[in-house]
């Protein structure tokens, strides 16, 4: 059960998919499953920030970063930490204006909507970055990576594999 809840919820800040495992199905009171979530958040970031800060790139994002004129951010459920480790370890913060990791990537996009005053394209791999492109009123282009199956394609969404010719992506 944990295991096909944790597959479910791919994209989900880890302490709220901890929480909800130690409250609803491990049984602990809320309180209790909220303390622990946070103990085990601590605990994996000693294994996932190593991990994480050198994964691979998708293919092409780099010339895409540097080669497009618009502005860019980047907006994550992982934990600060790991999303600056990967960032500065591939060189990407020049490109871009701003990072933000958090849980609710629907007011972030709002806000950058509202905040810039013009239209938002938010690039997700996950069916949380769907949802809360569509929450935020912002266009959404399915990045599929390889051996993760998404629903994108078969929802009508624009989807892409790698970025690597960034002027016809603008046009999607």
């Amino acid at each position: 059960e944990v295991r096909e809840y944790a597959h479910s919820t791919i994209g989900m800040p880890r302490k709220e998919k901890f929480a909800y495992i130690f409250e609803h199905i491990i049984g602990w009171d809320k309180k209790a499953s909220i303390k622990q979530a946070e103990a085990y958040v601590e605990e994996s970031l000693k294994i996932y920030k190593p991990i994480l800060a050198e994964a691979n790139l998708v293919a092409g994002v780099r010339d895409f970063f540097q080669n497009t004129s618009n502005l860019k951010f980047v907006c994550s459920a992982a934990h600060l930490s790991e999303v600056e480790d990967h960032l500065y370890g591939h060189n990407l913060t020049p490109f871009l204006l701003d990072w933000y990791s958090t849980t609710d990537k629907a007011e972030v996009l709002s806000m950058l909507k509202r905040k810039f005053d013009t239209e938002v394209i938010f690039w997700g791999d996950t069916m949380p970055d769907y949802e809360a492109a569509k929450k935020a009123d912002v266009h959404f282009i399915g990045v599929v990576l390889p051996g993760i199956e998404r629903p994108f394609k078969e929802m009508g969404l624009p989807v892409i594999k790698e970025f690597s010719t960034p002027k016809k992506l603008l046009k999607l």
